[in-house]
């Protein structure tokens, strides 16, 4: 009874499969051509551009705010005067990237979201890379509720 271990070492075997390999046709580059020459397989040769860039697909409903509604959440929520809000447009969706304003929904009021962004959901974000409003709802009443529970 024989046991086999397996070994970082090749057999003979093994190196003479590999040297099969290594000699077949396929594996074989053929130094005649040089990069750019325009073969199908040649990866420097220069790409065609036969599509035009399209804007990817709206992700998301369509924003159902009005102004009354940003009146309501201004006085319900006590929010100062100092942050603006505004009504997306119906081309915008959460998910719209707009430099320097972050989409806010309803939710993160509920969940004591009153302006500034507290120390834990900064560093959070600057960790991973992305911006507050990629974070969903759910992920702003933990990383809240956390922040709270680190206040006791």
């Amino acid at each position: 009874m024989s046991k086999h271990y397996a070994s970082s070492v090749p057999m003979a075997a093994d190196r003479a499969m590999l040297k099969r390999r290594m000699d077949s046709p396929v594996s074989r580059s053929d130094s005649s051509l040089e990069p750019g020459d325009g073969s199908d397989c040649d990866l420097m040769a220069p790409l065609s551009l036969s599509c035009v860039y399209a804007a990817p697909p709206l992700v998301g409903p369509i924003s159902s705010v009005f102004e009354d509604k940003l009146a309501e959440w201004r006085s319900r929520y006590s929010l100062r005067s100092s942050i603006i809000l505004r009504v997306p447009t119906p081309e915008e969706r959460a998910s719209s990237y707009i430099p320097g304003e972050i989409s806010v929904y309803e939710a993160f009021f509920d969940s004591s979201l009153r302006g500034t962004i507290p120390a834990l959901i900064v560093g959070f974000c600057n960790l991973f890379k992305i911006s507050p409003s990629q974070l969903n709802s759910p992920a702003w009443r933990i990383l809240i509720a956390i922040q709270n529970l680190g206040d006791l």
